[in-house]
């Protein structure tokens, strides 16, 4: 199965598969958060949705801690 990686500001990292590659079958667990677009399923996993987060918080430590030297 091949699996598009993509981003927006909202949703942070999220993927699309073309729902073709399930051909009938139960869309598996792991995939959570789902969409379906013309032909596509968007979705989440749970590790994805974890690494958005870390990225979120590192981004958040960066941006204090710079503003902080600025004071």
């Amino acid at each position: 199965m091949q699996a598009e990686t993509r981003y927006d500001n909202s949703r942070r990292y999220w993927l699309r598969i073309a729902e073709s590659n399930f051909d009938g079958r139960d869309i598996p667990d792991v995939l959570i958060n789902r969409v379906r677009k013309k032909g596509w399923i968007e979705c989440q996993t749970l590790n994805i949705i974890k690494l958005n987060q870390r990225i979120e918080q590192s981004h958040q430590e960066v941006y204090f801690s710079d503003f902080l030297n600025i004071i």
